[in-house]
């Protein structure tokens, strides 16, 4: 069986109605654990033009998969998915510090016994990227952006849902959240996490009226396609 860090995330970012081709590459190399749903591009139409990631509707694809796999996919993607349309979209590698056993079995047998091969892994150690998750009431996504982007965020994607919990937040701690959230991702360099972190929860962390959430998570490596 993997060890939990031979599990990997696979997040990745397409125009809308390109999530199924990426999908049918994963698939190919044995990736087949998957969420994907919508997300809206937080870049303007001319930034969108100019940096050339077409439109600003989104396929937001989160895959599992051992790290073998996602490393083996990395390199082989290149030249095979040329149809989803270059530099419309990233991918990005994440490693995860914990999995349950049920899970890890599954990948582990869906991955047909593959062998865990250890000279072939990364030996990269520290991050050089990280993925923000700022989740904010709705209608406060504009300003949390512009204030990234004055922190050094080029850009971000942006998810709707709903939080959870909220009763039992509100008898506990005497919270109440509003449960329409938005959800913003954004790929951020080491050089403008922290800024980027800090700006955000400064203005509109959970004290505010925007009652933000603000976390990152370290990304192994990004590749955009």
């Amino acid at each position: 069986m993997p060890d939990q860090q031979d599990i990997m995330l696979l997040y990745s970012i397409t125009d809308r109605g390109k999530g199924p081709l990426l999908l049918e590459e994963l698939k190919k190399r044995g990736i087949r654990n998957h969420f994907i749903c919508l997300g809206i591009g937080t870049a303007t139409s001319d930034m969108m033009d100019i940096i050339g990631l077409g439109t600003s509707d989104k396929d937001l694809i989160f895959s599992f998969g051992l790290r073998v796999q996602a490393e083996r996919f990395v390199e082989e993607v290149a030249g095979s998915i040329d149809q989803i349309g270059r530099g419309r979209g990233i991918i990005m590698l994440i490693p995860l510090n914990s999995i349950s056993k049920l899970t890890a079995t599954i990948l582990q047998k869906q991955a047909g016994g593959i062998t865990m091969d250890r000279d072939t892994l990364s030996a990269e150690s520290k991050s050089r990227r990280s993925l923000i998750l700022i989740a904010v009431n709705a209608g406060y996504t504009d300003d949390v952006m512009q204030a990234a982007r004055k922190a050094g965020a080029t850009g971000g994607t942006l998810i709707k849902g709903r939080l959870t919990g909220v009763e039992e937040l509100a008898l506990e701690f005497g919270v109440e959240l509003e449960q329409e959230r938005e959800l913003i991702t954004i790929l951020a360099s080491e050089e403008h996490r922290d800024d980027i972190l800090n700006t955000v929860n400064s203005s509109f962390g959970l004290r505010s009226k925007a009652q933000g959430i603000v976390c990152s998570i370290p990304v192994e490596k990004a590749f955009k396609i």
